[in-house]
């Protein structure tokens, strides 16, 4: 008994290892060696809390943060307040945060949660694993995208989200700061 125990602690680890679970701490080398750097955001289907579709599109022009995310994700709940404190410090045609939800439930259960833990910023759904295929990202969430102006990739942090980090303040404010 002990053995499969034991056998499937380690099975466990390892899944969440390849899923990209990080306990809340982003991998620093990761970041810099994305394959979306310097790219064009690829098309993604997503739809709005109404369950119509959503074309990112008409959000370009702006620089956008997306945040995929989930409410069953600890590190993407922590990350939250954060998102909607930058939010507050520019205006949305300088900055819009973006969520990306990837729960497969009733979205009035997603909306509910946004409003008991008032978040504010524009959220969408997606199917998640698709979206992760779209950006050929490591699967596992969060992940936030910083997107400038021209719809360009400039950031890509995988795991736990810091606005205020240094390096990450820098390039947001230069990406934002025209």
């Amino acid at each position: 008994m002990k053995t499969s125990a034991r056998a499937v602690v380690l099975l466990c680890a390892v899944t969440c290892g390849l899923a990209g679970c990080r306990n809340g701490e982003r991998l620093r080398d990761v970041e810099m060696s994305t394959p979306l750097l310097g790219r064009a955001l690829p098309t993604l289907e997503v739809t709005d809390l109404g369950h119509q579709p959503f074309d990112l599109g008409t959000l370009h022009g702006r620089n956008i943060l997306l945040n995929l995310w989930a409410t069953w994700c600890v590190p993407c709940r922590e990350e939250m307040p954060e998102l909607e404190h930058l939010q507050g410090l520019y205006a949305p045609e300088d900055l819009s945060i973006v969520g990306i939800s990837f729960d497969d439930m009733d979205s009035a259960f997603i909306v509910e949660f946004l409003e008991e833990n008032q978040i504010t910023y524009t959220n969408l759904l997606a199917d998640g694993v698709a979206v992760l295929d779209a950006l050929g990202v490591n699967p596992g969430i969060p992940h936030t995208i910083l997107i400038d102006r021209e719809g360009v990739v400039r950031g890509h942090w995988p795991g736990r989200f810091r606005p205020s980090e240094p390096n990450t303040a820098t390039l947001l404010r230069s990406i934002v700061t025209p």
